[in-house]
């Protein structure tokens, strides 16, 4: 069922039932990807019955004489999702087995598709032999395929390089550069310059002052136009910098982009995969769809799909402009007796204006009444019909006797009767009708078609990134084959075919259409490779880490600027040289996988730069370079890994003794303050109309009303250093992750933290069951408020999504409970691009400044459902790790909440628990049957509200 020309629901045959009336040929690509009891609906129409039926329309279709099926597909098995067919379905077929393409031909093919030199296609010819006769240990694809297939062949010769040393470079850049072994790039490069006798220096080319890569760069980056496009990106200029990585990529990606290649970016979370697709879209002056893929992706969201009407009032608004100008065109021969047209139509109203406004927001009848939109709807649309009645009346016949020569040049008099309307002025007031009657319809349906974002970047000649890629359903992105192919078509079976001319919606891809697609290594909790014949589709680049110093060093040098780099750089180097080597070095121990990456130093810099001012001494920067090293990584060391806490307060230690003593002896007491010094906390707390935190780290505070009580105390010793540690988290304008035991004040900590400082808190607690629509939003239907029965669709804001548009605070609770491929579809929201695209709505919501994401979660020991978080996820956010209460920190909150019940009644309150605390939990001297126990500030509350309760 489809929406029809006048939006109403109506079967709508799909193609293959096209196909079979009219006698076309249809090709089922990826058979044995399709549900099994779908593909056994077709058994009638491939037995000798040949006869499709249709339960929809209680119709039985006989094939066209002239139609054929044919069906391909992967072997079952070896190819990501796909499955063995079963004998009786097979068995309806007969079975051709494609085998390889032999070598002569294969030089012919290159030669005749490819525009390839008859010498060149034997050199290629000839690599593909000696390649196919080794064996990828990585397992890129498999068998003899581990290192070039033939669409790779197909790839290289479509290049069309005009000598051999381009020859050898374009080889190398296909075949090499998507490898994640040094030694089987070497494998590759060794045999293309063995064979075609040549030499190959890959860091020449990227590096060289001539390369590409860095005249590019300086375009954007000087640019005014480019570097207001940066920043809408979420970029600045001092941002980019030229790292041998970007340098590499951006002559990698710039050559597929030439070719018109779909693009495959593998790395791990953090060395650049979006950035390097964010700058060609600005280096292009062409719009990016960027679509963030998850486990509840759906072809709709990529393709379109039938959506409930939106925008009913800018339709409306349409419909009476096109009346208007009907008006103006037919104004001679308008009666003004007779035919009075709706005030509406005459004169520019408040409503037009309102209606204008709505059509810049579409989805949105805020402001509105419905009762009155509907009356001047039928108001202007029987007026319109009533004149094109009239106007009829006065159409030339052709029988009729034309005017004299006199008659015409005489000057009409008001009282004459109007002149028959010519043929060309009647089609042209029929064409103008038929247009309001379609807006009519059109402002009446109940659904309507919207175009995804790859329809719409297929159309317009936009770029498209689909980011984690490989987190959506093998079934979901296989439907984009086609568009992968170099025909770059698809056709959009999905929308059925159009009334007018019963054809399915073929679309041609735009010339300067782009696909690209990230994704990280599988390995990771939740993440997978990609099958081989999908992968096979793009052209892939492996993107390593970045880890030479000297890049770490431009990219610090541009972000700190000359005052902080000169004082900063190399110590920051150091520290990070020293964790990856002394930490994290031995590839056995517990942080083998802790290694600080670029993100990580991204983030320390930005820190110290938003946090430093212009007449900072130097021991306030020092201070600064070591509240960032704790911000970075040192608040929140291995949490949401599972490691144990007493092996991460060691790593802790060491680091703190190592950053102590890159400081010179005369700054570091006063640099400490707040890193290994605890302040007092009365003297440290700040609260003003303007600020609110624990110094020497504040936050801006909100509109919203401050309470007199908060019922939550802010000055007990480790709620302070809670407290310290989130606000200077907040400092970035990351999302902010607190992990801790249960119990010990990690919602509440935040719920108080915003009352205290005028901001608006939502809560959201995540589960197994929250899916991303729960929190993005939905089509819902909602009663109707005029007299018709009809029932109408909304879209609802997701929690979310509302929170988001308000610029509210966001609590993310219990985030490990979540699926990860629907927290993966915040990602978006959570770096630097600040934003977030809406499928059903085809649109993008910019994160205002005042949005913040915190996230709350219980350690994975705990269990109970919790699953561990990918690191590429887990880097998104400032983590730190919440502090268990001690007993003085439980006797100050206890008192603040009931300040009736005596503190020695509290203090032996609190030591009993404690004491039942260690005997179960710790000693496990009693009480084991139901464990595990947990005997934390929640049971005192509810002991002291029992006790207060009359």
């Amino acid at each position: 069922y489809i929406a029809n020309a006048d939006g109403k629901l109506v079967f709508q045959e799909g193609i293959l039932v096209t196909a079979l009336r009219n006698g076309y040929w249809i090709i089922l690509d990826e058979l044995n990807l399709a549900p099994s009891e779908v593909l056994e609906a077709l058994n009638r129409l491939l037995d000798d019955n040949r006869e499709l039926y249709i339960s929809e329309t209680q119709e039985t279709v006989k094939p066209h004489p002239h139609f054929r099926l044919f069906a391909t597909q992967n072997p079952a098995g070896a190819y990501g999702g796909r499955k063995a067919l079963s004998r009786a379905f097979r068995n309806r077929f007969v079975e051709i087995h494609m085998g390889d393409i032999p070598n002569d031909e294969l030089t012919t093919i290159l030669e005749l598709r490819c525009g390839c030199a008859p010498s060149h296609s034997k050199l290629l010819v000839k690599i593909l032999n000696q390649l196919q006769t080794r064996r990828s240990s990585t397992q890129l694809f498999q068998g003899k395929n581990g290192l070039i297939t033939p669409r790779d062949l197909l790839r290289w010769a479509e290049r069309q390089p005009t000598t051999k040393e381009d020859l050898a470079f374009e080889g190398y850049c296909l075949l090499a550069e998507r490898l994640r072994d040094d030694d089987e790039k070497e494998i590759i490069r060794s045999t293309i310059e063995e064979v075609i006798k040549v030499k190959i220096d890959p860091p020449k080319l990227y590096y060289s002052s001539t390369a590409p890569g860095r005249s590019q760069l300086s375009q954007m980056t000087s640019s005014s136009s480019s570097s207001s496009s940066l920043a809408s990106a979420g970029l600045t200029p001092s941002q980019i910098a030229p790292t041998s990585t970007l340098l590499r990529l951006l002559l990698l990606v710039g050559r597929c982009i030439e070719q018109k290649e779909p693009v495959l970016l593998v790395g791990e979370t953090g060395c650049g995969k979006t950035t390097v697709c964010q700058l060609y879209s600005i280096l292009y002056e062409r719009h990016l769809h960027v679509v963030n893929c998850h486990a509840n992706s759906e072809t709709s969201d990529l393709l379109g799909g039938l959506r409930p009407l939106r925008g009913r009032d800018s339709k409306i608004f349409s419909m009476v402009e096109s009346v208007r100008e009907l008006l103006t065109l037919t104004s001679l021969w308008t009666p003004s007796s007779n035919l009075t047209p709706p005030s509406v139509l005459l004169e520019a109203t408040n409503l037009d204006e309102e209606m204008k406004e709505g059509e810049a927001k579409a989805t949105s009848l805020d402001g509105f009444d419905r009762n009155e939109l509907n009356s001047i709807e039928s108001s202007v649309i029987a007026f319109a019909r009533s004149l094109h009645s009239h106007l009829k009346t006065l159409y030339e016949v052709e029988s009729q006797p034309s005017s004299s020569a006199d008659e015409k040049k005489r000057k009409r008099r008001p009282t004459d009767p109007p002149p028959p309307i010519d043929s060309t002025t009647a089609t042209t007031i029929d064409e103008a009708m038929a247009l309001i009657e379609k807006k009519y319809n059109l402002a009446n349906a109940l659904f309507e078609w919207l175009d995804g974002p790859l329809v719409t970047a297929m159309r317009s000649g936009h770029l498209i990134l689909l980011d984690e890629m490989s987190l959506a359903e093998d079934a979901v992105l296989e439907r984009l084959n086609s568009v992968l192919e170099p025909g770059r078509t698809l056709t959009l079976a999905e929308k059925g075919s159009s009334a007018e001319d019963d054809e399915i919606d073929e679309i041609h891809a735009h010339e300067d259409f782009r696909i690209f697609a990230t994704m990280n290594p599988g390995g990771d909790f939740g993440k997978r490779e990609l099958s081989p014949a999908l992968r096979s589709r793009f052209t892939e680049i492996w993107v390593p880490q970045i880890s030479d110093r000297q890049d770490f060093e431009l990219v610090l040098n541009l972000v700190l600027g000359p005052s902080l780099s000169s004082t900063l750089t190399d110590l920051m180097l150091n520290y990070v040289d020293w964790f990856n080597s002394e930490i994290c070095g031995d590839k056995n121990s517990v942080f083998g996988d802790f290694n600080l990456s670029l993100r990580d130093v991204l983030g320390w810099a930005r820190f110290i730069v938003e946090c430093s001012t212009s007449s900072a001494t130097l021991s306030k920067t020092y201070q600064l370079f070591l509240h960032g090293a704790a911000l970075m990584h040192l608040d929140g060391l291995g949490l949401g890994t599972g490691l144990n806490s007493d092996d991460a307060q060691t790593a802790k230690s060491k680091a703190y003794q190592f950053l102590s003593s890159l400081v010179p002896q005369s700054h570091l007491a006063e640099a400490s303050v707040g890193f290994t010094s605890t302040p007092d906390p009365a003297s440290s707390y700040v609260s003003s109309p303007t600020a609110f935190g624990v110094l020497p780290f504040t936050i801006p505070t909100g509109t919203h009303p401050i309470p007199e009580s908060l019922g939550f105390s802010m000055t007990a010793p480790t709620t302070n250093l809670n407290l310290s540690r989130v606000i200077r988290a907040m400092q970035l304008s990351k999302p902010v992750l607190l992990e801790g035991s249960p119990g010990v004040g990690k919602t509440s900590l935040i719920q108080a933290l915003a009352a205290a400082s005028g901001h608006k808190l939502v809560r959201i607690n995540l589960s197994e069951q929250t899916d991303i629509g729960d929190l993005m939003g939905s089509d819902l239907p909602v009663p109707s408020s005029d007299s018709s029965s009809e029932p109408k669709f909304s879209w609802c804001d997701g929690i979310f999504l509302k929170a988001l548009k308000a610029g509210d605070w966001v609590l993310l609770d219990e985030l490990n409970l979540a699926s990860q491929t629907v927290l993966e579809g915040l990602n978006s929201t959570l770096d630097h691009r600040a934003q977030v695209f809406i499928p059903e709505l085809s649109k993008t919501f910019d994160c205002p400044p005042t949005f913040r994401v915190f996230a709350a979660q219980n350690p994975l020991s705990q269990g109970g459902g919790r699953k561990g978080l990918p690191k590429s996820f887990l880097n998104r956010f400032t983590k730190v790790f919440v502090e268990a209460l001690t007993p003085t920190d439980l006797h100050s909150i206890v008192s603040s909440k009931f300040p009736t019940i005596e503190p020695t009644t509290v203090t032996k309150m609190i030591d009993f628990n404690n004491q039942v605390q260690t005997d179960i939990v710790t000693d496990q001297s009693y009480g084991q049957l139901g464990s595990p126990w947990e005997f934390n500030l929640r049971d005192v509350f509810r002991w002291c509200h029992l006790a207060t309760s009359e």
